[in-house]
């Protein structure tokens, strides 16, 4: 073994929050709310982030702003 240890989160239940944060490119709004009510069909709570519809020019806003989101999804006890 390398030293390296794999941390797997624990298994979604009914109720559970799911983060949605901002891709790398733009999307169909009609497929994403497409793929919400998956989510829900699945018992789970959709959280829309900051900046997931951004955009600027072919990528979904900026890097930074999509890397925080992602960060404070990530840092988010109740996600």
């Amino acid at each position: 073994m390398d030293g390296h240890v794999m941390w797997k989160p624990r298994v979604l239940s009914p109720g559970d929050r799911v983060a949605l944060v901002p891709p790398a490119s733009p999307f169909d709004r009609d497929r994403f709310d497409a793929g919400v009510r998956e989510i829900e069909i699945l018992g789970l709570c959709p959280v829309v982030t900051d900046g997931l519809f951004a955009r600027r020019g072919y990528v979904a806003g900026e890097a930074q702003a999509r890397a925080a989101a992602l960060n404070a999804a990530w840092a988010n006890r109740s996600i």
